[in-house]
């Protein structure tokens, strides 16, 4: 295979030399954008998430997570992941009363148990 360097352009007609230096350029087609599945995999949730695959069989198994088998193999559906994201992120309950007081707290003694014994 020659190199460019090794190309005499002498020897090369004018239209050869043209369509090598710019040849027209193909359009491409626009990408499509891909649809998010709707139902995934053990390892795709847990690629999602961020975590082991272990992770996400202990968020199942705990029922954090809802799945479902077909046949031997879990899936789990994309509404099931919005669920659990949603309950991740709602706000806990946060106490409006009065802050409690560190008065009644009292350190534990350390050393020789003082008390008497019989």
């Amino acid at each position: 295979m020659p190199v460019l360097n090794d190309i005499d352009p002498d020897r090369l007609s004018f239209d050869h030399h043209r369509a090598y230096v710019s040849a027209p350029k193909r359009k491409r087609k626009p990408k499509e954008k891909r649809q998010e599945p709707q139902v995934l995999t053990v390892l795709e949730a847990a690629e999602f998430f961020a975590l082991s695959d272990a992770a996400i069989e202990r968020l199942i198994s705990s029922g954090e997570l809802q799945s479902f088998k077909v046949g031997g193999a879990r899936r789990i559906t994309r509404k099931a992941i919005d669920d659990y994201i949603e309950k991740q992120s709602t706000v806990k309950h946060v106490p409006t009363g009065p802050a409690p007081s560190l008065t009644a707290y009292r350190p534990r003694q350390r050393g020789r148990n003082t008390s008497k014994s019989s």
